[in-house]
């Protein structure tokens, strides 16, 4: 499933962009969608489903036997919500791994302590920033590692669906802290 904090908000956005740009549109003619009745997926023609999910109720989930799990705009939901659907990653012959896509947070974040705090920082060839890594993951009050992770920064300037001179004008004219986070991933 993708995740995303409110139901509505991935309907409008998350799942929009993957009917849109992700899924061609010649496959997507042969694929099974339902979204009602409290259920909100895309069936591909390979059996492969994936599921819309808000994490209004994040409790319906958690008997699931997941084979992976991305989280959009995970900087809106809680660290509490993400570990818990972890867990449920066990579905047999399937990769288990999650996904999470963010936009940069401040310091004291979940997300910024997962990925960012006392990782190795990796660069291109040009030494911009392409991301971090971690050996380990440790989330809050965590005894143990629950695996690695690597943060891939994707730089505004590379995403070719945003309108010309956003990454100039929007963003370049941020105050310092929030144009270092938003444009340059800092």
């Amino acid at each position: 499933p993708i995740f995303r904090q409110r139901h509505v908000s991935l309907q409008e956005t998350t799942k929009r962009t993957m009917l849109e740009h992700v899924i061609p549109p010649e496959l997507l003619r042969y694929c099974d969608r339902k979204s009602s009745g409290g259920e909100d997926y895309v069936r591909l023609p390979n059996g492969s489903t994936v599921h819309f999910a808000g994490l209004d109720d994040p409790i319906r989930w958690i008997s699931s036997e997941l084979g992976g799990a991305g989280f959009d705009e995970a900087h809106e939901i809680p660290e509490d919500s993400v570990i818990k659907l972890m867990t449920r990653l066990r579905q047999r012959d399937m990769p288990c791994r999650v996904r999470l896509c963010f936009n940069p947070e401040n310091p004291g974040h979940w997300l910024y302590r997962w990925f960012i705090a006392g990782a190795e920082r990796l660069n291109m060839a040009d030494g911009s920033l392409l991301g971090y890594r971690k050996a380990e993951l440790l989330p809050s009050d965590a005894v143990k590692s629950v695996g690695s992770c690597e943060f891939v920064f994707a730089p505004p300037d590379s995403n070719k669906y945003l309108p010309e001179g956003y990454v100039e004008d929007a963003l370049g004219g941020l105050p310092e802290l929030l144009r270092r986070r938003y444009r340059d991933g800092e």
